[in-house]
């Protein structure tokens, strides 16, 4: 069930941005999604689970319904931001992409016309994840951030991991940095 307007238990706290959003595309509403969680740290027993600009959602299908809405537009796979998902699924499943072919069989042509495409879109960019690869900030920003304006996450300040930046791609001196 949806409920608009909802306000939370005084007893309740939200959990950072981003629940279950891993590989999903660009301002898919998953990576600005917030937990929901009871004094005790666990979720709910009755009532929502997902909270998200004023909005409760009892599951992340019900958030997902909102992709592709005028507030959480699909981007065209030729953005710089879809691009840069595209990198790092081929970057996430570039092990699997042989044995798919492989065992594709009669569906062999359509994949591989698929594979082709995203090789063709990532033509340039990263295909490594962490220090040196993909920075995430695609996943939420409209650009990439300078460093000295990174807000890093909503957890951590900007770098994010001491030496390097999950968030904006920046890297100490002498460190491979690439956050396209």
């Amino acid at each position: 069930m949806i409920r608009e307007n909802y306000k939370i238990p005084r007893t309740y706290h939200l959990g950072s941005p981003g629940a279950g959003s891993f590989l999903c595309p660009p301002n898919h509403p998953r990576h600005f999604v917030r937990s929901i969680f009871t004094q005790y740290g666990n979720s709910p027993g009755r009532g929502p689970n997902y909270f998200l600009d004023g909005t409760a959602f009892d599951s992340l299908q019900e958030v997902d319904t909102l992709y592709g809405s005028d507030e959480y537009p699909r981007l065209p796979l030729t953005h710089q931001r879809s691009r840069l998902w595209l990198a790092c699924l081929r970057s996430y499943y570039r092990e699997y992409i042989a044995t798919l072919c492989e065992d594709a069989g009669r569906y062999y042509d359509e994949l591989r016309s698929s594979i082709h495409l995203i090789e063709e879109l990532t033509d340039g960019l990263p295909l490594r994840w962490g220090k040196g690869g993909v920075a995430h900030w695609w996943e939420t920003m409209e650009e990439r951030p300078l460093p000295e304006a990174c807000p890093g996450e909503s957890w951590r300040r900007h770098p994010v991991n001491g030496t390097w930046c999950q968030v904006c791609g920046w890297a100490e001196e002498g460190e491979n940095s690439n956050g396209t």
